[in-house]
């Protein structure tokens, strides 16, 4: 883990903007020397984050503003509130464990054009559904899908409390 003191000895990190500039620039590259620092670098989960490098070590640009702002980071990761991992202003970031981590996905596209939480039977009607702790359990069949996905929120809402996004 890198020290809060070394950090802010080579980066000044704004917590408006989320954007690091160099105060003293890696060996070899005095040209960056109150640039913007970090690139963006794609992950496993096909999201992009800011990585800087800092002594041949990479870093999301959100774990050091943690590090930066409270000089240590407890939790497994760093959460980006709304769901844009490459807004890493101090407002947007939270310490998530990788469980709480996962509940904040924010609503994507399924095969099926269903919202989350809803899978159409059969015989017309609609399942609401919810995965918690890796267990499928379901919340009940309806004859609407807005009424499956309404009942898929509340729920949602109630098992994730702050690191529900929907």
């Amino acid at each position: 883990m890198i020290e809060q003191q070394y950090l802010q000895s080579k980066l000044n990190y704004n917590p408006k903007t989320g954007e690091f500039i160099w105060l003293n620039p890696p060996k070899g590259h005095p040209d960056l020397k109150n640039k913007n620092a970090g690139s963006l670098s794609k992950c496993r989960n096909n999201n992009y984050y800011k990585v800087i490098q800092i002594d041949g070590m990479k870093y999301k640009s959100s774990y050091l503003a943690f590090i930066y702002m409270k000089g240590y980071v407890e939790k497994d990761v760093i959460d980006h509130i709304n769901g844009i991992t490459t807004d890493d202003r101090y407002d947007n970031l939270r310490e998530a464990t990788f469980k709480e981590n996962c509940r904040n996905i924010h609503s994507y596209t399924k095969k099926s054009g269903l919202p989350l939480g809803v899978k159409k039977l059969s015989y017309g009607k609609y399942q609401a559904r919810i995965t918690i702790d890796g267990k499928c359990i379901s919340l009940g069949v309806y004859n609407s899908e807005t009424d499956a996905h309404n009942v898929y929120i509340e729920r949602r809402r109630l098992e994730f409390g702050r690191y529900n996004c929907l």
